[in-house]
């Protein structure tokens, strides 16, 4: 939970620069997650692609799923 903190400080970081440059306008901002969690720590870690089956380099839906944020002001 803490890194979600985090990472939304740095984008919120990133966007009032972007702000203050004055180029919002022209800018597109993309923040995209990294696929799948790995298969061999599943177990271990607790990590886990829920309801998706496969992982990270797998070709099933758990590995090439990923989140993510696109910003355009227009």
């Amino acid at each position: 939970m803490i890194i979600l903190v985090e990472v939304d400080e740095w984008i919120g970081e990133i966007i009032a620069e972007v702000d203050k440059l004055g180029i919002a306008e022209n800018t597109i901002i993309v923040v995209m997650g990294d696929n799948g969690s790995f298969l061999q720590y599943q177990g271990s870690t607790g990590q886990s692609d829920r309801i998706y089956r496969g992982g990270k380099a797998d070709h099933l839906a758990g590995g090439i799923r990923v989140n993510a944020w696109i910003q355009w002001k227009v």
